[in-house]
């Protein structure tokens, strides 16, 4: 991990080393995401795709891929093994009209 040192001026402004700059691909008009933790400060360049950069956000949360197809493959399975029909018929109730 590459440290290096900046000021932040009174307006609240730094600089970001060219070195980093030029290692994170981060040029003018590139936006920065900044977040508190702990006590640190992490700045990360945004890439300029949404899709890209929102890539693994919920890693970790909620079910896997592999779970759903596990419980896919048990419904599937269920559903074969039924002896009730998949898309039951609907009973529909015919009127004739009185004269």
């Amino acid at each position: 991990m590459v440290q290096q040192v900046s000021r932040m001026s009174v307006r609240g402004q730094t600089v970001i080393p060219q070195d980093l700059r030029d290692a994170l691909g981060i040029r003018p008009g590139t936006r920065l995401s900044w977040s508190a933790s702990g006590g640190s400060l992490l700045v990360t360049p945004e890439t300029a795709d949404p899709v890209r950069s929102s890539r693994g956000l919920l890693r970790g949360v909620g079910p896997t891929t592999a779970s759903l197809l596990a419980a896919r493959r048990r419904d599937r399975q269920a559903e074969s093994t039924s002896d009730t029909p998949r898309c039951p018929t609907r009973r529909v109730a015919h009127v004739s009209e009185s004269q």
